[in-house]
């Protein structure tokens, strides 16, 4: 679903894995949203592991259901957004659009540490982890 707002995403269902695509590319990528509950790694050490790599990286948290990650935690953490699950794409979108911008609506942002001036043709790319193979499609 974010392909249609202009973005490109690579999804993985092992944090460890998204993580080490994570180290090999991270300025390829201009955004992280993650589920907090997964096996392995938790999103909170997922945000702390990217942060400690690139601490101007947007990153989106989402769950189901998390007494642990709070909207007051996330924030302590740097995260741009906590999502309850079913995440609303609508939500999703706007928060991504309005954090790095989309290819159809803005440009974007130009923080430090990210792209700030677009060519025709590149996208906002996001990295999605969610142990829920399902959920990584309805992104």
């Amino acid at each position: 679903m974010l392909k249609t707002m202009g973005f490109v995403d690579e999804g993985f269902t092992n944090m460890q894995k998204a993580m080490q695509r994570f180290r090999e590319a991270a300025d390829a990528f201009h955004a992280m949203v993650t589920d907090q509950t997964m096996p392995g790694m938790t999103g909170k050490e997922l945000v702390e592991k990217i942060r400690s790599l690139r601490p101007e990286r947007p990153v989106f948290i989402c769950t189901g259901y998390s007494a642990v990650m709070t909207e007051e935690s996330a924030a302590e953490l740097g995260v741009r957004g906590l999502f309850k699950k079913p995440v609303s794409f609508a939500d999703l979108s706007v928060a991504l659009s309005r954090t790095i911008g989309s290819h159809s609506t803005t440009s974007l942002t130009g923080e430090e540490g990210l792209p700030s001036k677009k060519k025709p043709g590149d996208r906002p790319h996001v990295l999605l982890v969610d142990d829920e193979k399902e959920q990584l499609e309805i992104y």
